[in-house]
């Protein structure tokens, strides 16, 4: 099921569902048009299988499907390429690989150097950060830098988080250079990935996170205005949260932010005209939420807006033309009841 929200009229409107039932996918808008790739269905079998969604016809479309299935995995856009990281498939994944709308082909890059799935990924200024993350076993430490002019970074290491960095070449919108920025919880190392020569390598040292964040599983993750916000989470399935935290990247210091009007985890979390909309997720029963609200950093405020039409958890989201998508999930967190379809907000 696919649902769209709009920001003027503050309704949901039910769009076309996808060809294939999908939880837990990654979804991403490139060139007017929305993705969603992997996931799993109700057989909890991870899909290869990826599709576009085309707004003017509202109608999805399966693409070419990914070199791996992938549950849980992350993808943003680069170079108006779509790259995805990382996932689940039987096994944590450290494999990674974009996809040229123009070919119609997926292409493996270089296996990340940890395997690890969950994590989030957000974009800034034309570069792509990822924040958080598990190995299967732990909260994972260590951190990646997806960058084409490794050399001018490596030249200028102290740069990439600094004040004066925000306007160094890692912080300015140079085609086709760019960056692709993870790290999880806890990081001392960043990697850089040279597209010259296929390979990470060790370039900077990033500043440890507060304890206080070690153990947070199940939050969202977005980039707003310079900082990474680590949205809801909780410690335990039964212990969802409605805490908010900041970390800034220039100062290098977490904050906590007020909190949101409910505690949730598993929730879709986006940006739009620059507020953070959080919706759905679960409660503390394990039971899915229709509720969402929004968060406007200027005052520092959380707000409810529109319930959604339907409880939905392990969904994805993004935005097109100022409008918000959801796409998928499930109806209850301890049920494996799976949507295909899209509905879209009005903001």
């Amino acid at each position: 099921l696919v649902w769209r929200f709009n920001l003027v009229t503050h309704t949901w409107q039910e769009m076309s569902p996808m060809q294939e039932s999908r939880a837990l996918m990654s979804v991403t808008e490139l060139k007017g048009c929305i993705y969603a790739m992997g996931g799993f269905r109700d057989d909890v079998i991870s899909h290869r299988t990826a599709e576009r969604y085309q707004p003017n016809i509202n109608q999805w479309t399966f693409i070419a499907s990914m070199n791996e299935g992938r549950i849980r995995a992350s993808c943003s856009t680069l170079n108006n390429k779509i790259y995805i990281c990382g996932g689940w498939s039987n096994r944590v994944l450290n494999t990674a690989e974009y996809y040229n709308p123009d070919t119609n082909q997926w292409t493996l890059i270089t296996p990340m150097g940890t395997p690890r799935y969950r994590l989030g990924v957000v974009a800034y200024m034309g570069h792509i950060f990822a924040v958080g993350g598990r190995d299967g076993f732990r909260d994972l430490r260590s951190s990646h830098l997806l960058v084409s002019d490794t050399l001018k970074v490596m030249s200028q290491p102290s740069l990439l988080c600094s004040e004066s960095g925000i306007n160094n070449t890692l912080f300015c919108c140079r085609l086709p250079n760019a960056v692709l920025l993870m790290f999880r919880f806890f990081s001392n190392t960043i990697e850089a990935f040279d597209y010259r020569t296929n390979s990470w390598i060790t370039v900077q040292t990033h500043p440890i996170l507060e304890d206080t964040m070690g153990h947070l599983l199940f939050y969202s993750t977005v980039f707003l205005g310079r900082c990474f916000y680590i949205v809801g989470g909780g410690l335990r399935w039964t212990d969802p949260s409605n805490r908010v935290w900041r970390f800034n990247l220039v100062t290098h210091t977490w904050q906590e932010m007020s909190p949101m009007q409910e505690s949730r985890y598993l929730m879709s979390v986006t940006v739009l005209k620059g507020y953070i909309y959080a919706m759905g997720g679960c409660r503390v029963d394990g039971t899915s939420l229709r509720t969402a609200e929004h968060y406007q950093p200027n005052i520092n405020q959380w707000t409810f807006i529109a319930s959604m039409n339907e409880e939905r958890c392990y969904a994805s989201c993004t935005t097109l033309n100022n409008k918000i998508y959801i796409c998928g999930g499930q109806s209850l967190c301890v049920s494996i009841k799976v949507f295909k379809d899209i509905r879209r907000t009005n903001v």
